[in-house]
């Protein structure tokens, strides 16, 4: 099964190979899960009207 769109690219970071068969440069891994891990934190916070 030929995976696309999102589950193309989790899996691409997942395995360290871009979409393009090119190995994904350890900062870039690093940079991405950064990202996540923030967006993830971002996910929990619920803003209120004062």
């Amino acid at each position: 099964m030929k995976k696309m769109g999102m589950q193309a690219v989790d899996l691409a970071i997942q395995i360290r190979v871009n979409l393009d068969a090119t190995s994904i440069p350890p900062k870039m891994i690093d940079l991405y899960n950064r990202i996540m891990d923030e967006e993830n934190k971002k996910k929990g916070v619920v803003l209120k009207n004062q």
